[in-house]
């Protein structure tokens, strides 16, 4: 199973270019701005027709937008945090597909997105147990990383197993922001692998 690899969407700098400046119309301080911001679909759409041109040449059917947003904290292995206690190596188990795609929007050079071996058995097995119908686990946080099997920087779209456990590591003390897209099933983004 591959962990990611780079994705070749033709002037996808005009797409970046395209969701900045509505972001920015949208969320003037950035400061506001939550670690995930969930999008409807329309609003990229409107906001980027080129970007759903392509989609639609390519039939991806894309059930989910967001922005992630990470901040710098100074830790001792300058891991990034957030107001949801952190990015440490984790697992995006309620994503409904295993891949999903990034396209980085600003800052994102400086910080690198690593892979580890970790049990996610008993990730799923603890994230399960602390699900309540009002809080549904959408991520489960590992103590320990394991082996780093690969790593990449988010200076191109790119694609990436969300349910291998990760992380992202900053240098950059600026907010890391991109767009993510969740496609309505894995064989969309299959043909890419």
């Amino acid at each position: 199973m591959k962990l990611w690899t780079y994705l070749d969407i033709p002037n996808w700098e005009n797409i970046r270019d395209e969701v900045n400046t509505w972001f920015a119309q949208e969320y003037p301080n950035i400061e506001e701005v939550k670690m995930l911001t969930f999008l409807p679909n329309q609003v990229i759409f409107n906001a980027v027709p080129s970007f759903k041109l392509w989609l639609d040449e390519n039939n991806i059917e894309v059930i989910g937008f967001g922005i992630f947003t990470f901040r710098y904290t100074e830790t001792t292995e300058n891991i990034t945090e957030n107001t949801y206690g952190g990015n440490i190596v984790h697992t995006d188990l309620a994503n409904p597909t295993t891949y999903r795609f990034n396209i980085p929007l600003m800052n994102t050079i400086g910080s690198v997105t690593e892979f580890f071996d970790s049990p996610i058995e008993k990730a799923i097995e603890a994230a399960n147990a602390s699900a309540t119908e009002d809080s549904p686990t959408r991520m489960w946080k590992f103590g320990d990383e394991g082996p780093l099997l690969d790593s990449f920087v988010l200076d191109r779209p790119a694609i990436l197993n969300v349910k291998v456990p990760h992380r992202v590591r900053m240098t950059n003390r600026l907010p890391r922001i991109c767009l993510t897209v969740c496609p309505a099933n894995d064989e969309q983004l299959l043909k890419f692998l």
